[in-house]
């Protein structure tokens, strides 16, 4: 039997392959300074049109505008690369966006108004500085990683650089992908512009994303704290804020073994131990994690440290979307501010989709409850601008690509009646009984006293800070701080879904809780900073400072393991130094319309950025590949519509002499082959276009 690994998964006596080759072979696929000063030049476009933008479209203070412009001029860019990506190749696509960010920058500018830049603003260089330190820590931690996905996030890199926007299923091609991609295409802008291989665009994309999402967060917290140690905490909290899981171990025995009887480990919990009693002293068996193992105590299934989830991407990009809503939505002018508030919801939700519909739900709330209190509250100069953002956004959301754009794509074939719809969109069911939900505990309903109390532990001592953000909506409802009031509201939704309504995926409603948990803890930090010096009881001081700590605990501890990957960097799971010397020889040069045939599936897109036929779902294999993979002969492989053939050493020695012998027939070619002598063997790809006639 032939061994196929299809996702990602490890398979036993492979080994995870670690750097034999230079230091550059990580980096740097082609081209060396000379793409890299373009990549430079690009950026510098966007970012100076986002500075332009907030210089003139906002009154933001000195400190805070090089940073938002910097947020700025990324979604700017995400928005105006998925828009021009749809007609244009990635290049031009690219070059386009920047370039429209920028002239979007000196439109927004009118001379009555003062100089076009305001030098002065780059006395807060050291802003820019902490920004490049915090994202290289994080992408040298994330080049020794390969978690979260990345058989996922890898493959559409390459392909969406190579052309594909929006991006199609890369395990079906032809199949549009229901999928949140404005992270990936940030990254393969990198990969195309800068000529950085798949893996260190990836890894880059998600350290500078990482770095934007806390200097931004520290700016917010400055602004609201009126302090730069208030802005530090902030950004501190965001980082390592988590669940309580590691405090199940106070429990007394015979309470936690009560507590954790009946509970169904998920994922890589199940992966971790048979049960929660032993699943608290083991190790966390996440593929590709760090060479020493995060503790199973210490993650978490609801709120996973920011220093964890920030190698996932999206999450960081929606944070970012976020604290730019924060920052400008107080300090907007005119319509110019409303128009670049509709581009950041826009990537919003081609970003994460799940945060974008709560901040939604979050603004139309705060919308009927200021329309509640009468005419005589601010609606045109607040609330108008603020619904006249959302809306533009949630129409193209229908349009630009992504997860909503396939959701509404299918409803809407389906209420048209013709047929079978492209992309199965999850349904919602009546939760009932009540549970929360973890994506590594699994249900745990609130009517069985064990489950609840584990459940209490997942979220952790950050649920306190639900009544804190709750009763200061009510005072910002009153002083007209309504985007604080919005996402205050959009946590109560956040919240109250996975509760009482079950999805068709259960694990992915987990970002709901995740999110709400963490904007309420935000919005908690800035209530507690101002109440602490009229705070006469010591007890209560006392009671925050554990608080603070207790939920920070988890990310601190977590944080440990994953430094120890700085110094022993991978490419990812089953991508190994030949594969990196085919991805420099054929990634982009085949025909556009190629489908590739790969025993690892996915493996053969990373290298090529060409698409393949294997999989219904991420997590169902087409009988028909896998059936080609047991007998890959050179003439069914082409009848079966496949053009090109990524073969590996394994694959080759597994697959019969019959079918080795179909490759030295003349149709079919043998385009390149790299050699590697230690155990990652050799790669080799044939075109065998020829051998199906």
């Amino acid at each position: 039997m032939v061994e196929v690994t299809p996702r990602g998964a490890y398979v036993g006596s492979l080994p995870k392959p670690r750097l034999r080759k230079p230091h550059a072979m990580y980096w740097i696929r082609a081209g060396g300074w000379v793409d890299l000063l373009g990549l430079f030049v690009l950026t510098g476009l966007w970012s100076a049109g986002g500075w332009l933008v907030v210089l003139h479209a906002f009154r933001l203070e000195p400190r805070e505008r090089l940073v938002t412009g910097l947020g700025v001029g990324l979604t700017g860019f995400i928005f105006f690369s998925n828009l021009a990506g749809h007609w244009l190749r990635p290049a031009p696509a690219f070059w386009i966006a920047a370039g429209l960010v920028f002239l979007l920058g000196l439109v927004s500018w009118r001379p009555s108004a003062g100089p076009l830049w305001v030098l002065s603003d780059w006395r807060h260089w050291k802003l820019l500085v902490e920004l490049a330190l915090i994202a290289g820590g994080f992408t040298l931690i994330g080049r020794g990683l390969a978690v979260f996905d990345e058989y996922n996030s890898l493959p559409l890199v390459s392909a969406v650089a190579a052309g594909d926007i929006p991006p199609h299923f890369y395990l079906n091609a032809g199949e549009p992908y229901l999928y949140h991609y404005a992270f990936q295409l940030f990254g393969a802008s990198l990969m195309r512009i800068g000529s950085f291989f798949p893996w260190s665009a990836l890894d880059i994309s998600r350290g500078f994303l990482g770095g934007l999402a806390l200097i931004l967060a520290g700016l917010w917290g400055r602004r609201v704290t009126h302090s730069k140690i208030g802005g530090t905490a902030i950004a501190l909290f965001l980082a390592f804020a988590s669940g309580g899981r590691w405090a199940l171990n106070f429990l007394p025995y015979s309470v936690l073994r009560s507590a954790t009887q009946g509970i169904t480990l998920w994922g890589s919990a199940a992966d971790s131990a048979a049960t929660l009693f032993d699943g608290l002293s083991a190790p966390w068996a996440i593929e590709g994690g760090p060479p020493v193992p995060i503790p199973l105590a210490f993650a978490n299934g609801i709120l996973p440290p920011f220093v964890l989830g920030v190698f996932t991407g999206p999450k960081s990009l929606a944070l970012i979307a976020l604290f730019l809503f924060l920052l400008l939505f107080p300090r907007k002018t005119d319509w110019r501010s409303v128009v670049v508030l509709a581009g950041v919801f826009s990537v919003w939700a081609l970003a994460a989709e799940a945060e974008f519909v709560l901040i939604a739900l979050g603004l139309i709330t705060m919308a009927l409850l200021v329309r509640a209190q009468g005419p005589g509250r601010p609606w045109g100069k607040e609330v108008r601008p603020a619904l006249g953002s959302l809306l533009p956004a949630v129409l193209l959301s229908l349009v630009q690509g992504g997860t909503i754009t396939e959701v509404a794509r299918s409803l809407a074939v389906r209420l048209g009646g013709a047929g079978a719809a492209p992309v199965e969109a999850g349904l919602f069911a009546l939760r009932f009984p009540p549970a929360i939900v973890s994506s590594h505990l699994g249900e745990l309903r609130l009517d069985r006293v064990g489950q609840l109390l584990v459940g209490l532990f997942e979220i952790g001592p950050i649920l306190l800070a639900a009544p804190i953000a709750l009763w200061a909506a009510g005072r910002w409802l009153r002083r007209g701080r309504y985007e604080l009031v919005a996402v205050v509201l959009s946590g109560v939704f956040g919240l109250g879904i996975p509760l009482f309504l079950r999805y068709s995926v259960e694990r992915d409603i987990t970002r709901l809780s995740g999110s709400a948990l963490l904007d309420w803890g935000l919005l908690s930090v800035p209530v507690l900073w101002f109440l602490w010096p009229r705070l006469r009881a010591g007890w209560m001081k006392t009671g925050i400072v554990i608080w603070a700590a207790t939920t920070g605990f988890a990310g601190v501890v977590v944080l440990g393991p994953l430094l120890t990957a700085m110094s022993r960097p991978v490419f990812s799971n089953d991508i190994a130094v030949v594969d990196a010397a085919m991805t420099r020889r054929f990634w982009d040069e085949l025909d556009p319309s190629a489908l590739i045939l790969d025993s690892r599936s996915w493996r053969a897109v990373v290298v090529t950025g060409r698409l393949t036929r294997s999989a219904l779902d991420v997590t169902t294999d087409m009988p028909a590949w896998r059936a080609l993979v047991e007998s890959p002969l050179s003439s069914r492989v082409a009848q079966q519509g496949f053009t090109y053939v990524y073969v590996d050493k394994r694959w080759w020695q597994a697959m019969g002499e019959e079918a080795r012998a179909s490759y030295a027939q003349s149709c079919a070619v043998l385009l390149g082959e790299e050699t590697d002598n230690s155990d990652n063997g050799f790669r080799r790809l044939y075109d065998v276009r020829q051998c199906g006639r």
